[in-house]
């Protein structure tokens, strides 16, 4: 039994009890970075009356540049700088999309650029960071951008190079300028010759990602996979149900500038366009919507939540699927969310108060002692979405891409069976166990099923479904559920 008092939330388990110390949603209406897009939404105002943000001291060129050079020097994500840069230079809607096309793009696109940018000279390039992504900036308007004249692309990244020396100046303008004589004579690599280089240089990923997905999913899917990933994913938003209907939330987002329009694939989702950004959105501070991708609220019904179950949401931040799971309930039941990360523990608290979820507790605690301090066989139902590679959300997650390993996977891959094993623990007999992940290598995926299946007699497979990256359908993921029959 679980029972919740003002000061903490307390878990029965026959005579024994545990007190936890629950975690608030912060003050405030300012919301935490949300997934979107290319991997954030950028923020374009400061009130939903859209206050006039301060033109930029610097060219989006140079904030780009910046970020590209930060991000081959740490270890911070992509999305994580391009806020604080959109921030920190008080950036409109449109120099905000502009810089993160421009960033989102040469991440996703290195390998490619860096082949083009080693074509174009005579001789085998040693760039230092500064130069090297000047010219990746420039390489990639030219190729990627159709809609940037080649000029203006030119010019800028030649004054940037300035900075630098008038050598400097002359190499990059050199580069840039032999490009636009020679592209319709730059090729990748025969794809007859070698295949796998092909695909790998082509749509900029590393060979030894290719080489394990050919083996699994076949050339042509994983051609398509590829390509999908070096596209900006769509804006999908999930529908607050308990608030309002899709039909009215569409109306009001129009009325706020939006462009919106349903998704034909699952009707609590909407597909979100040109606006206005979620800072400025009052029906997003209210909670009449939370950003989830299609596939990830798949996953969260794939666990079938029913009114006054009591839940474990494990590894639950951003928060996307402890939210879901709380409307589905019909803000009946108890939610239990589990977060270790104290840096994405506001992610979590943010998400749950924005949604107004009375039922969702947000506890700070590590998966492998929770049964510990709640006892076994606490919950009904226990969700938990492990760490893992992201390789089904690389269009968003632009940067995991380059952080792939046969070796890393197989590291994720035992934390994740311990994980599991530590999850199987809190659920009691008849209740279900949902393991998930947004990655779509089998490692990581069904041979994990399999392998709690082998090796947890208790358990019963009932259900496991991969899905693999989609232009309209959502990302790549995966789920196994488990019923507990003994």
């Amino acid at each position: 039994m679980l029972e919740v008092d003002d000061s903490g939330m307390v878990i029965k388990t026959g005579s024994d009890a545990v007190r936890f110390k629950l975690l608030q949603a912060p003050g405030g209406n300012k919301m935490a970075p949300c997934v979107v897009c290319h991997g954030t939404q950028p923020a374009s105002g400061n009130s939903a009356a859209g206050k006039r943000m301060k033109k930029a001291q610097r060219s989006i060129r140079e904030i780009a540049l910046d970020i590209l050079i930060k991000l081959e020097k740490g270890k911070e994500q992509t999305r994580e700088i391009l806020d604080d840069q959109i921030k920190k230079e008080g950036l409109s809607s449109r120099d905000a999309s502009l810089l993160s096309e421009l960033t989102y793009g040469c991440v996703r696109r290195k390998l490619s650029l860096d082949w083009i940018i080693n074509g174009l000279s005579q001789k085998k390039l040693h760039l230092n960071p500064y130069v090297k992504n000047i010219l990746r900036l420039g390489i990639y308007q030219l190729v990627y951008l159709s809609r940037v004249p080649g000029y203006a692309a030119i010019n800028e990244c030649v004054n940037m190079a300035q900075k630098k020396g008038k050598k400097m100046a002359g190499f990059v303008n050199a580069i840039l300028r032999n490009y636009t004589r020679t592209s319709k004579a730059i090729v990748f690599p025969d794809p007859d010759a070698d295949y796998i280089q092909h695909l790998s240089v082509k749509h900029s990923h590393p060979l030894a990602l290719i080489q394990n997905w050919i083996s699994v999913y076949g050339k042509d899917t994983v051609e398509k996979i590829c390509s999908i990933n070096n596209e900006p994913p769509p804006f999908f938003a999930r529908v607050n149900l308990l608030k309002t209907t899709r039909a009215e939330l569409i109306n009001l987002l129009q009325e706020e500038g939006w462009e919106v329009k349903e998704s034909p694939f699952h009707e609590k989702i909407i597909i979100l366009g040109k606006g206005l950004g979620l800072g400025s959105s009052e029906s997003f501070s209210k909670g009449l919507f939370s950003i989830q991708d299609i596939t990830a609220l798949r996953i969260s019904e794939a666990l079938k939540a029913e009114p006054e179950d009591i839940i474990a949401d494990l590894c639950s931040s951003p928060g996307g699927k402890t939210t879901a799971l709380g409307e589905i309930m019909q803000g009946n039941g108890r939610i239990i969310s589990v977060e270790k990360s104290s840096d994405r523990i506001k992610l979590l608290t943010n998400a749950v108060k924005r949604t107004g979820i009375k039922i969702i507790d947000v506890v700070e605690e590590d998966v492998m002692s929770l049964s510990e301090k709640t006892g076994a066989g606490t919950f009904d139902k226990v969700l938990i979405d492990v760490p893992c590679s992201n390789t089904g959300t690389l269009r968003r997650r632009v940067e995991a891409r380059w952080k792939y390993s046969k070796e890393g996977v197989k590291r994720l891959s035992s934390t994740q069976k311990e994980l599991l094993k530590s999850a199987s623990q809190l659920v009691c007999k008849g209740g279900t166990l949902l393991y998930a992940t947004c990655s779509i290598e089998p490692e990581e995926n069904n041979e994990v099923a399999k392998w709690f299946s082998e090796n947890f007699p208790g358990f019963k497979l009932d259900a496991e479904k991969q899905f693999l990256p989609s232009e309209e359908e959502g990302d790549g993921g995966f789920f196994a559920r488990f019923l507990r029959i003994r």
